[in-house]
């Protein structure tokens, strides 16, 4: 995006003030995508639509009356997703998440920023 990158490069774009200091504060890494060939955009696509296909999808004909209602319901499909078999595999995405990314999360700031 040209709004928060100053100078482009393949492989270490020089970015925003602003950009740097929001990564720094959350501490995150900023990493540059490839554009005319990207080879992530495939099966980040394909995930989202298993877990449309698991989640939303059994939900279609639901008629709902409240936030709290459809939240309830989506929290089940969530749950039901979370732990099916990897197809090919012998362990689910709970476990793959629980092993690999819980230890990294980190707490959610006090207050939203503005």
């Amino acid at each position: 995006m040209k709004q928060v990158v100053v100078q482009p490069c393949p492989y270490e774009p020089l970015f925003t003030d602003a950009l740097q200091q929001w990564a720094l504060h959350y501490n995150i890494a900023m990493l540059v995508a490839r554009v005319r060939k990207p080879k992530e955009k495939a099966p980040v696509e394909n995930e989202v639509k298993i877990a449309y296909h698991r989640i939303y999808a059994p939900l279609r004909n639901e008629i709902f009356f409240s936030i709290e209602e459809i939240n309830a319901v989506i929290s089940k499909q969530l749950e039901i997703h979370t732990h099916k078999l990897f197809q090919g595999k012998d362990y689910i995405r709970k476990q793959l998440f629980e092993k690999n990314e819980k230890s990294m999360l980190q707490s959610l700031p006090p207050s939203p920023l503005s």
